[in-house]
Parts: C-alpha cells; structure tokens; sequence
C-alpha cells in the first residue's frame, strides 16, 4: 500500500502549472489536418442547446448515416456517458469538499493574480482562467469561469 505525503519536498513543477496541464490533457485539442496549432478556444466551445464541445466538421455523408456509421456513434456515445457520468461524480465529490472548507481554498485567487499585467489574450491565459463558453446563439455567451464557485463565494462576502 502507497503512502502519500503532500509537500514532502520542493516540487518541480508548481501546483497551479500541473493543474493547467491536467486540464488541457482532458480538453479536445486536436488541430486541423496537417496544421501544428491549437486554436485559442479549442476545447473551450460548448454548444448552448446540446453542451457538447464545439469542433469544426465538414459533413461528406450528405446528412444520412449507415447502420454501421450509427452504431459506431453510438457505441462512442454510450462510452462518452460512462466517462461523463464519473466526471460528474468525481465532481460532486470536489463540490462537497469546496463546501466542507476542504478545498484548496485561496488556489484560485493565484490563478487570477498571475494575468494582472495582462496585455494580449493567449491560449494559457484562455484555458488558465476559462472553463467553457456556451454559444447559445449567435448574439448570446455563457462564459463559464475556473474556480466560478470560489469566486462567487468571495463576491457574496464582499
């Protein structure tokens, strides 16, 4: 059985730095066919009627599937919800630890004091400080923060 110590030694990498990988890694990143860049709002785009990531497609099919191409999406469907359905759970449990007072409390006050001196909009900053945005038509975005609750919580008390 491991036993784990926090803080045990000076870490390489900060904690907030570590954060923002993990994050990326679980974002949809991918680029366009031949091309090396990640777009600003990669993985960051949510369609306002659905809540699925945005990604540009091109539709060759002419808008009719086969049976095989259905159950293909479908089988990719069902183990998205599976995935969907333990991140939320793993959620919940972060949420009731936030809640608690058991959460890394002032964790997201550095986020945002790291872009005070901010001059031009940039992949790190947009994935640092940007959990999502809704499009939810074309006049209308649902910008959802990192650390939304902390920062809620502190309005509250302002």
């Amino acid at each position: 059985e491991w036993i784990r110590a926090e803080n045990a030694h000076e870490a390489i990498v900060s904690s907030l730095d570590y954060d923002l990988a993990q994050r990326i890694m679980r974002l949809d990143t991918r680029a366009t066919p031949g091309g090396k860049a990640v777009y600003l709002f990669s993985g960051i785009l949510v369609c306002g009627c659905c809540g699925a990531r945005m990604t540009r497609k091109t539709n060759t099919a002419g808008g009719v599937l086969s049976k095989e191409d259905y159950k293909a999406l479908k089988a990719k469907y069902s183990a998205d919800e599976g995935r969907l359905r333990a991140a939320i759970e793993k959620l919940e449990g972060e949420l009731e630890d936030v809640l608690a007072g058991k959460g890394e409390r002032l964790k997201w006050t550095e986020s945002f004091k790291r872009f005070g001196e901010l001059a031009e909009l940039d992949r790190r900053t947009v994935v640092n400080l940007i959990q999502s945005i809704k499009i939810m038509s074309r006049d209308e975005l649902q910008i959802t923060f990192n650390y939304q609750l902390e920062y809620d919580s502190a309005r509250t008390l302002v």
